[in-house]
C-alpha cells in the first residue's frame, strides 16, 4: 500500500490494483497541425502535459502499476461516428470539421492516420494496454471495464486531454462502475475557458472522486509502505530511496531537531505542494533514526561516522536538564537552600553569611543559625549592580538534584536583603549541565523543605 496524498483526503492505494488511463494524447490534440489546432483552440499548454505524462507512464511502469492508452478513433467510412440522428454526429469536433471542410475528410481521429496517432513522446511500449474508442467516454463500446476486472483493479489515475470532454467522461463512467477515479490536475489540459478545468475539478473533488498532481502521485509511487506500517520501516522490510532536501526542508528538520536537544536524530515530514517556498509538515522528532534505511539510501556507513563522531569527547554532549530560575540545593551544614540559577552572573557564586570572622587563614560565617568554619582562599572584588565590594572565598561541597558537586569557589557575602540564599553563576551551571526555564520556579526541587526554616 502507498498513500496518496489527495483532495478532499489522502488515498490508500494498492499500486497492484491501480491503473494509470492516459485519454486521448494524440496528434489530434496535442500537436501542431492535429484537429484542436486546426480549429483554433490554444495548445499551447500541451508541451508540458505531455513531459508531465511522460514521466508519470516511466514511473507507473516501473511500479507494476497498469497503464492504459485511450485513443479515439474512428473506421475510414466513419460508420462508427454514428449516423445523423447521433449526437455524437452532430457534436464530436472531428466529425463536425470533416463535413464542413471537405479537404480534411478521412483525416481527423481516422485509424492510421497522422492525426490519430498518439504523441511520439508517449509511445505505448508492449506491455501497456491501448484500448480505442469512438464516444467521449472510454467505458462506452469498449472492453474497459471487462479488461480492469479481470485485473482486479480498484484506483484510476486520469490524465490527458480534454479535462472536461473525454477525461471528465470517462471518469464520471469510472465513478458509475463503482472504480475511485482520480484526476491528476497538472496532467490534463482543457478546452474552452478556464472555469471549465475549474469546474471538472471542483465536481471531482466533492462529488465525483478526488484531485491529486503529478508530485503527489511520484512521491506515492516512490514510498513504499507496508501493511499494518505507518512508517514503513525498513527493518521490518519497507524500500528506501534517496530524497533531496530543499534548503527550507534542512532549515525546518534542524529547527525540529533542536527543539527536543537532539543530537543523533530523525525528522519524519511529508513534504509540502511547494517544498522550496512552503515548509513541510513535521510528522515526528525521535532517537532512533533508522540508520539501516539512511545507509541503503546513501550507500554510505553511517553507523561508522556517527562512531567516529562520538569517539571525540566534545561532540558527547549531554542534553541539558530543564530547572527553575528558582531550585533547592543543598551545602552543609547549612542543610536545603534556596539558589538563583542567574545566567546573567558571569562572577563567582555566592553564598549568605553572617558573622563573618576571618583569622589565621580560615573564616566562620552563620546561616540558619549555623557556623561553618573553613579555610580560606582570599578575596576578589565582586561587581554588582550596587556597586563593588571584596568578598571572602570559599570551597563548598553542593548537591543538587541527587547529584554532589565537589569544591565549588563560593564568595562569602550577607544576602538576607535578597531573595535566595545562593546566587549560582555560568559556569558551575555548564558544569551541572541545567537549562533555565526563565518562567519557572522549582521545576526539578520543591521548596517546602526551606520554607519551614
Amino acid at each position: 500500500m502507498v498513500i496518496l496524498n489527495a483532495r478532499p483526503e489522502q488515498v490508500d492505494l494498492n499500486l497492484e490494483k491501480c491503473a494509470l488511463v492516459v485519454v486521448d494524447m494524440q496528434n489530434a490534440f496535442a500537436s501542431k497541425g492535429g484537429m484542436l489546432d486546426l480549429a483554433g483552440v490554444d495548445i499551447s499548454l500541451a508541451k508540458p502535459i505531455i513531459e508531465i505524462n511522460r514521466q508519470l507512464i516511466d514511473k507507473a511502469r516501473g511500479n507494476g502499476v497498469k497503464v492504459i492508452y485511450l485513443q479515439y478513433t474512428y473506421h475510414p467510412d466513419l460508420s462508427d461516428g454514428g449516423t445523423n440522428m447521433s449526437p455524437n454526429y452532430h457534436k464530436e469536433l472531428g466529425l463536425v470539421l470533416m463535413r464542413s471542410k471537405p479537404e480534411l475528410k478521412g483525416k481527423l481521429l481516422v485509424k492510421n492516420t497522422w492525426d490519430w496517432q498518439i504523441v511520439d513522446e508517449l509511445s505505448p511500449l508492449e506491455e501497456d494496454h491501448v484500448i480505442e474508442k469512438s464516444r467521449y467516454s472510454g467505458f462506452k463500446g469498449t472492453n474497459l471495464d471487462n479488461y480492469l476486472r479481470g485485473r482486479d483493479i480498484q484506483h484510476l489515475l486520469f490524465t490527458g486531454i480534454a479535462t472536461n470532454i473525454c477525461v471528465e467522461s470517462t471518469a464520471r463512467d469510472a465513478f458509475f462502475h463503482e472504480y475511485w477515479p482520480i484526476i491528476v490536475e497538472d496532467a490534463i489540459n482543457h478546452t474552452g475557458p478556464d472555469f471549465n478545468r475549474k469546474a471538472t475539478l471542483w465536481n471531482f473533488e466533492h462529488a465525483f472522486g478526488w484531485v491529486t498532481d503529478f508530485q503527489h502521485v511520484i512521491a506515492a509511487m516512490e514510498r513504499k509502505v507496508i501493511e499494518g506500517d505507518f512508517r514503513s520501516n525498513v527493518s521490518q522490510g519497507g524500500k528506501v530511496a534517496s530524497y533531496k532536501l530543499s534548503d527550507l526542508e534542512i532549515e525546518q528538520c534542524l529547527l525540529a531537531s533542536k527543539a527536543v536537544n537532539g543530537v543523533w536524530t530523525a525528522v519524519d515530514f511529508i513534504p509540502s505542494e511547494d517544498p522550496k517556498t512552503k515548509p513541510p509538515y513535521i510528522l515526528e522528532v525521535n532517537h532512533s533514526p533508522g540508520t539501516a534505511g539512511i545507509e541503503k539510501a546513501s550507500g554510505k556507513n553511517i553507523a561508522k561516522e556517527v562512531i567516529q563522531h562520538f569517539e571525540n569527547f566534545k561532540n558527547r554532549i549531554k542534553v541539558p536538564e530543564e530547572c527553575g530560575y528558582f531550585e533547592v540545593v543543598k551545602i552543609e551544614p547549612f542543610g536545603e537552600l534556596v539558589a538563583k540559577f542567574d545566567t546573567g552572573n558571569s562572577s563567582m557564586p555566592t553564598i549568605h553569611g553572617k558573622d563573618i570572622k576571618v583569622k589565621d587563614g580560615k573564616i566562620s560565617f552563620s546561616h540558619y543559625g549555623k557556623t561553618l568554619n573553613t579555610k580560606h582562599y582570599g578575596k576578589y572584588t565582586a561587581v554588582t549592580g550596587g556597586g563593588e565590594d571584596e568578598r571572602w572565598v570559599v570551597d563548598l561541597d553542593m548537591e543538587f538534584a541527587g547529584t554532589i558537586y565537589p569544591k565549588i569557589k563560593f564568595g562569602v557575602d550577607n544576602r538576607e536583603d535578597l531573595t535566595s540564599d545562593v546566587l549560582l553563576n555560568r559556569e558551575i551551571m555548564s558544569v551541572m549541565n541545567v537549562m533555565i526555564n526563565a518562567r519557572r520556579k522549582y521545576v526539578v526541587t520543591t521548596k517546602f523543605s526551606v520554607e519551614e526554616k
